[in-house]
């Protein structure tokens, strides 16, 4: 089974194509110090273009709502199929008897709660036998009108069951696509952050924060570290990362990074799990309201 795109992110779109286009323009202040680190003017040109593709992506709500519009259609289509089915049914129940093997098969005395396949199909059936039987059935009242609406019902509410696929299968494309994009996009304004960090650390500590992608929520803390391997110092993925005093549980990206958003201040406990790797417990851990606390754990190799 292909596993599902993950989005990296951890803020909502409008949030985040604010926050890139804010680091944006703080990279065109410091395009110099930029060039320093291999940061060309291209690259922020590619950066602008990125964020611009992102934006003009059709939201999930959209496709969404294309979806439930299908649904409704599909709704419509069944209610009006139900309704071409009756006077060929009723007309089938009168020659031949509600308990004859014709009217049996059938299989229409719970119509209205079927799924909408299974209704197709016992539509489907109802044409067939009544269009066998039609002049048998001319004496009850049958007319060729009759058959010809309730095909036509049938090939509508078939077509309808199909446009509702097509739909929820656009929106899961389109959702991954979106999710593939802000994970590209994420991935530079991330790098774009690292440097523009690297770039102010020891000159100016309100443009370093400049580069900082999250800000607690009022009242809560962001931690944030990387985990690496104790012997070789190489960054770890997929280590799950979580509080022990709270029910959070995080896991490390391909270069190590972890990220708990809006954790409670307090003291805690920072456990982290990986294969191949002993347990890490680190006790005594104080979360500050309003603050960014880093803290990079270390694994040791199992055995």
């Amino acid at each position: 089974m292909i596993k599902a795109a993950t989005r990296k992110c951890k803020m909502s779109d409008p949030d985040f194509v604010q926050k890139c286009d804010i680091i944006a323009v703080f990279c065109l202040r410091d395009i110099i110090k930029f060039k320093l680190y291999g940061f060309e003017e291209a690259d922020q040109a590619r950066f602008l273009a990125n964020i611009l593709a992102f934006k003009e992506l059709e939201s999930d709500e959209y496709y969404e709502g294309l979806k439930m519009e299908k649904t409704r259609d599909k709704s419509d289509s069944r209610a009006a199929l139900l309704l071409a089915m009756a006077p060929v049914r009723d007309r089938v129940k009168l020659k031949f008897g509600e308990q004859s093997a014709i009217y049996r098969s059938l299989r229409l005395s719970e119509i209205t709660k079927a799924s909408d396949e299974d209704l197709y199909f016992a539509a489907k059936r109802l044409h067939k036998v009544a269009f066998t039987k039609k002049t048998l059935l001319a004496d009850k009242g049958l007319t060729d009108a009759m058959l010809t609406a309730l095909l036509n019902a049938i090939k509508a509410h078939d077509d309808a069951i199909d446009l509702v696929e097509t739909a929820v299968s656009e929106r899961e494309q389109q959702t991954e696509i979106r999710i593939n994009m802000a994970n590209s996009l994420y991935a530079e304004l991330v790098m774009i952050c690292e440097i523009g960090k690297s770039a102010w650390v020891n000159e100016s500590e309100a443009k370093y924060n400049d580069y900082r992608i999250y800000e607690p929520a009022a009242g809560k803390c962001i931690l944030t570290g990387k985990a690496t391997d104790g012997k070789t110092s190489a960054p770890v993925a997929k280590v799950m990362v979580e509080l022990e005093e709270y029910d959070t549980v995080v896991e490390t990206d391909e270069n190590g990074n972890y990220l708990i958003v809006d954790a409670d201040p307090g003291v805690v406990t920072l456990l982290a799990d990986a294969d191949g790797y002993d347990p890490y417990r680190k006790p005594d851990l104080h979360l500050l309201a309003d603050k960014t606390i880093v803290e990079n754990i270390i694994l040791t190799p199992a055995g």
